[in-house]
């Protein structure tokens, strides 16, 4: 499904060298993050209803629960190239799935973090991007916080599961960029049987910088939305705030270089 290696003359060792020299964040700014999740849509109550959710996540922790709808999404949706990432929302790609809808992992993270919140989790779509600021090969997967590992751990629904390093501690973002920029092992339980090394050389490209959502609601994508775009950049790139017009509306980019608030390490 996906081609591991899509940066042209860039190898492996290139990417590891890249992320090496931004590794580092500067938590020392007067700017201040912020990130609101909202669980009032009454289409959250209609995707938790129409499409089981409770029962796909049956019983046990909240991770299991999670783990499980991710598993499901990943079997439901029909993952390839996307037409078009433009307007959609959770049930429209889960209604559509049934002709001939196909999802890529930006469409797959959205509709992952939607289920999630119908849930009442915390959870936000997080695109995972290279250095090049215009290049927009990426990949997306939803981080959602687990009350009993206090942290946002990583579900991947575009690769059918989550990761953990060699002693099977579930990752976050953070913990997985380090463990690649080490060159140290990491695993991925999927339903997809991936091989982890490979996965490692598609990933080194993809951890230098970070977006999601300000405002984490229900149908983020839904054309005319109003876009706050948060984006952690490493402490060697600095980048002004800025409004842009994007698919036919107006979306603010907010930029940041604290991985803390970003991550919300705090709650």
């Amino acid at each position: 499904m996906y081609d591991f290696y899509m940066n042209g003359m860039l190898s492996y060792e290139d990417d590891i060298n890249i992320l090496n020299s931004h590794r580092n964040y500067d938590n020392n700014t007067e700017k201040k993050i912020c990130f609101t999740y909202d669980y009032s849509d009454s289409r959250l109550q209609t995707l938790r209803l129409e499409y089981k959710l409770d029962c796909i996540a049956g019983l046990g922790s909240d991770f299991m629960k999670m783990l499980r709808i991710t598993y499901w999404l990943s079997k439901y949706l029909t993952l390839g190239n996307a037409i078009s990432t433009d307007n959609f929302h959770a049930l429209s790609v889960l209604r559509e799935t049934q002709t001939d809808y196909v999802s890529n992992c930006f469409i797959t993270a959205n509709v992952l973090q939607d289920c999630f919140l119908s849930m009442g989790y915390k959870a936000r779509m997080v695109r995972c991007l290279p250095l090049d600021l215009r290049y927009n090969e990426c990949h997306c997967i939803t981080a959602a916080y687990v009350e009993q590992y206090h942290k946002f751990i990583i579900f991947d629904a575009g690769m059918g599961g989550c990761y953990v390093d060699s002693k099977g501690t579930l990752l976050s973002i953070p913990e997985l960029r380090e463990l690649i920029i080490d060159q140290k092992t990491f695993y991925i339980r999927s339903i997809g049987g991936i091989d982890s090394k490979e996965l490692a050389k598609y990933w080194a490209k993809n951890l230098v910088r970070f977006q999601s959502h300000m405002n984490i609601k229900y149908g983020n994508e839904i054309k005319g939305e109003k876009r706050v775009l948060v984006t952690l950049n490493p402490a060697t790139l600095v980048l002004n705030d800025k409004i842009d017009a994007k698919n036919n509306h107006d979306c603010q980019y907010v930029f940041t270089n604290n991985d803390k608030e970003f991550w919300e390490m705090d709650i």
